[in-house]
């Protein structure tokens, strides 16, 4: 009989080796075949002996380690993998147990005697994370990129009538004295208090009557003067030498031209008494000037403000509105970028001549670049070194001062026919490329010699002389040459430092400095603090980079939102430049739930500074293992982070890593990074992190429940009452008699209302106002946007969503209600069963628009849920399943679908299996009813009936 020759001397090389889950498929393809040849027969029950015996040692081993018997475990599991060279399972329990045994150098052996793995040509799509209950519900992020909304959101709150922050206005100005003049009489018109304004004039050497002026306006205004002789075009001096002389805690620049509205220095500041992080960009429009007087300004500011817009003939005012009018040159970009939220580079859009900005944002950013000695840029390159430290670039829709013109300077220059801003602009932005690395100023001159680099990549580095030349070497061949490496020397005892100077002391590229031994997280902190670059990436002391990994990363930074990417990784041995072993562990797509609970960005990993800087992310200097978790699991926190599936970095496997000789220790600060990652989220109030105590992976955990909590008090709850437009005749009688009624009780409530002219939401009084329409197919909408506000700005546990038409029983809220929530998630006073019917016909006819005729998604609910006029409570961590469908719910109103809120809702807290529970004692009345001891009274037809109720 004919046997397959070469299938069975690959069997044979299989069995030699000892991979018999490699060899089993091929000889079950032979015995299919030929089911009668014996020979077939003998090697496949061969086989299959192998592999139970492998699978009992197995077992064994795995049981030995449950048991902390890992000499045993350690035994049996290497018996397993001689019977099985392929048994991933039992290469994992000899590791654990040799390292339980302080083994580090058998560890290290059975670690590279792997069966090597390749990383698949499709990265790992993550789906639910198990350490996660379905009910858990993890934090949004915040305000990642230039997303300043929670900014302005948050001003809205700030209660005007307690400004206390000082502020200096700085006002360059060379040969513009009655254009000044106009000026400083429209800042006596300024609603800000006087007393907490100080007005810097710089005169850039001016040869008119400027001091005559500021002699005039200095028994109005808090005003002071400066001068610098005349030098040539110095606004950055001017600008520098009032910054000097300034004492307030916020900045402005408004130059000399910029005639403001009363209540633009009020505005900036009611935003900078909120955030310490952002530039605030005013904005202009064009007016002539040349028939009034600053003595009409100061009668009367609306003699300018009331000035019709012109077309100014200068080069900088080019940008027309559809009625051919100049417009601010921003504007039309704002409509592109989301009004600068989904901008990549928006310090491009903080011209000099009118923003303003925290003083503390100036001590991290320094002054403004004074080699700027022509025309333009030189505000770029400063709104740069704001952005780069972390800086939000805002908008301020509400500012649009007066350009005043007509301008003093001449047009044109005789020899070029250019304007002198085009002259200078052509030097100053040869200057900005130079020193901002952003490819909007950088890609049109590739060949200039760069000031400050657009990468740095940090080494940390102790005791490294054997890999950090390769290491450095690996940098400085990338196929990227904008980069600079910057080495943290730990206090190496060794040849390290020496090694440095003798290979690399000529090269610009390459800084290092050295310090005491501090242990990796100082040293790591102390390295980022060192590096100059946009961006930055880490590297370890004794790893490779392979050619193209800066330039990978860059290539996603520069053309997409995220603020961090990681990439795929190899092993590499210690031998000189390192020889391959097998590729790396692959973390796949990111996830900020899996990130929560493990490391998922593995190396090759770059950020940018900004984010790391605005967050102030450091590693805990008090760990000595799991920094890199502790890092990125604050930056995940703060950012959105991409991963790329390509194997850019080499990680060199010695037998001294981490992994291997501090796992112990390692172990028990991952469980405390998680916690702490748990404070700062402000989820530790209900949620724990729980060691399973598996012994095959002791960092395993489980997120928990916290049992046990602190009653809910009145303070801990926010009432909030959707108020419709055509039942808002009822508005202000509801909000009167809630006032009355909730004051001294502690509770905290809103009216809820749409307005669809808003680009953000904001309070004012006890009304929140959302950006949507205010009609009855909105609520959903605006229930979602109203969550959002109230979830990004206040302190609370439960939300409380109750119906205009409804009014409760405040003392049996408080005696009765409460005791009943603590650590309840979704609960409601009337709760509708399961299969309950929907009365289509009474929620359509109650639409706006007829195009709201598509029937709902259920006739007959498949799930309990709550019913809104008879309120219900919501705790706040759940909350974001509901308002991250913002987005959907407003593209389902543009086609016309409407959502019965309660049920949609419930739907959606359902698939996360956070099911309604009814409270008890909780009663109901209309008022036409007996309401003694009832909780709730429903159904107020008309505001009079409200000053009738007496619980």
């Amino acid at each position: 009989m004919e046997y397959d020759k070469a299938s069975l001397k690959t069997v044979h090389q299989l069995f030699i080796k000892g991979e018999y889950e490699e060899a089993q498929p091929i000889l079950e393809s032979l015995v299919k075949a030929q089911p009668d040849f014996l020979l077939y027969q003998l090697k496949l029950k061969e086989c299959q002996s192998k592999l139970n015996n492998a699978n009992t040692l197995l077992k064994q081993a795995e049981t030995a380690l449950g048991q902390q018997d890992h000499v045993k475990a350690l035994e049996n599991a290497k018996l397993a993998i001689e019977a099985d060279k392929n048994c991933h399972k039992a290469y994992k329990i000899a590791e654990q147990a040799a390292i339980e045994l302080s083994l580090f150098d058998e560890a290290k052996q059975l670690w590279l005697s792997q069966p090597a793995t390749k990383i698949t040509a499709t990265p790992i799509t993550r789906q639910h994370n198990p350490a996660l209950p379905k009910q858990f519900v993890l934090p949004p992020v915040i305000g990642a990129g230039n997303d300043y909304r929670h900014i302005l959101e948050q001003a809205s709150i700030y209660d005007s009538n307690h400004y206390t922050k000082t502020v200096s206005i700085i006002m360059p100005v060379y040969n513009r004295h009655q254009i000044l003049a106009n000026t400083l009489a429209a800042l006596t018109h300024q609603t800000y208090p006087k007393e907490l304004m100080q007005i810097i004039v710089v005169d850039d050497g001016s040869h008119d009557e400027v001091l005559e002026f500021i002699k005039k306006y200095e028994p109005m205004l808090p005003i002071y003067y400066a001068r610098q002789i005349d030098d040539g075009y110095r606004l950055a001096a001017a600008r520098n030498m009032g910054l000097k002389l300034a004492t307030g805690e916020a900045i402005i620049f408004m130059d000399a031209d910029i005639l403001p509205y009363p209540k633009d220095i009020e505005s900036y500041m009611q935003v900078l008494h909120v955030t310490e992080q952002a530039v605030l960009i005013g904005h202009r429009r064009y007016v002539d000037v040349s028939k009034i007087t600053d003595d009409m300004v100061l009668a009367d500011i609306s003699v300018a403000t009331n000035l019709p817009s012109i077309n100014p003939n200068n080069d900088v005012a080019d940008r027309k509105n559809t009625q051919g009018v100049s417009i601010d040159w921003r504007y039309p970009v704002y409509e592109k970028t989301h009004y600068l939220t989904s901008d990549l580079w928006p310090f491009t859009k903080a011209a000099g001549g009118n923003i303003a900005f925290a003083r503390i944002l100036l001590d991290k950013a320094g002054y403004v670049d004074e080699d700027f000695q022509a025309w333009g840029c030189e505000d770029g390159e400063h709104g740069y070194r704001l952005y780069n430290i972390g800086a939000y670039f805002i908008p301020m829709l509400n500012i649009e001062c007066l350009h005043q013109e007509p301008l003093d300077e001449i047009v044109s220059e005789p020899a070029t026919g250019e304007s002198f801003r085009a002259v200078g602009h052509k030097i100053t932005k040869q200057i900005l490329a130079r020193k901002c690395p952003a490819p909007i100023a950088r890609k049109q001159y590739p060949d200039l010699a760069f000031e400050v680099p657009k990468v740095s990549i940090y080494i940390p580095v102790y005791n490294a002389e054997n890999y950090i030349i390769d290491a450095v070497q690996s940098c400085l061949d990338q196929d990227f040459d904008d980069l600079e490496v910057c080495i943290c020397n730990d206090g190496s005892t060794d040849q390290t430092l020496e090694r440095l100077e003798q290979h690399f002391s000529d090269n610009p590229k390459v800084r290092w400095f050295s310090q005491p031994n501090g242990g990796i997280g100082k040293a790591t902190n102390a390295a980022i603090a060192f590096c100059r670059g946009m961006y930055i990436g880490q590297l370890d002391a004794d790893d490779r980079l392979k050619p193209e990994a800066v330039r990978t990363c860059v290539s996603v930074l520069d053309k997409t939102l995220v603020d961090a990417v990681y990439s795929d990784y190899d092993f590499i041995d210690e031998q000189g430049n390192g020889n391959y072993v097998r590729d790396g562990w692959c973390g796949g797509h990111f996830s900020h739930d899996w990130m929560l609970t493990g490391m998922l960005a593995s190396h090759f990993r770059m950020f940018r500074k900004r984010i790391v800087a605005r967050a102030n992310i450091q590693c805990d200097e008090q760990i000595k293992n799991a920094i890199d978790f502790d890092f990125w699991s604050k930056i995940s926190e703060a950012a959105h982070i991409q991963h790329i599936h390509q194997v850019l970095y080499s990680y060199r496997w010695h037998g001294q890593n981490t992994s291997i000789q501090h796992r112990k220790v390692q172990e028990k600060n991952h469980l405390k990074v998680v916690a702490n990652s748990f404070k700062r989220r402000q989820i530790d109030t209900f949620w724990i992190a729980h060691p399973t105590h598996n012994p095959l992976n002791p960092r395993e955990i489980k997120i928990i429940p916290i049992k046990n909590l602190t009653p809910v008090q009145a303070s801990d709850v926010i009432f909030l009452i959707p108020i419709d437009d055509p039942y808002a005749k009822k508005t202000e009688a509801i909000r009167q008699t809630w006032a009355n009624q909730l004051k001294d009780k502690s509770f905290r409530y809103f009216f809820l209302v749409g307005d669809p002219k808003l680009k953000f939401s904001q309070v004012i009084e006890d009304l929140l106002y959302v950006p949507c329409t205010n009609y009855y197919e909105s609520q959903l909408l605006k229930l979602a946007l109203g969550y959002q506000f109230l979830y990004t700005h206040f302190d609370f546990q439960y939300v409380y969503k109750l119906n205009d038409d409804c009014y409760p029983n405040i003392a049996k809220i408080i005696s009765e209600i409460l005791p009943q929530l603590a650590g309840k998630q979704y609960v409601a006073g009337v709760v509708e069963p399961k299969n309950s019917q929907v009365n289509v016909h009474q929620h359509f006819e109650k639409c706006s628009h007829p195009k709201f005729n598509q029937p709902f998604q259920f006739s007959t609910i498949p799930f309990a849920f709550a019913k809104a006029e008879y309120g219900y409570f919501l705790r706040k961590d759940i909350l974001p399943v509901i308002f991250e469908h913002t987005n959907l719910f407003r593209d389902e109103l543009n086609h016309g679908v409407y959502s019965y809120e309660d049920i949609k809702i419930a739907e959606l807290l359902n698939k996360r299996e956070i099911i309604v529970e009814p409270l008890d004692h909780y009663n109901i009345s209309s008022f036409e009813q007996n309401i003694a001891g009832k909780t709730l009274v429903y159904d107020i037809k008309t505001p009079n009936i409200l000053k009738k109720i007496q619980f």
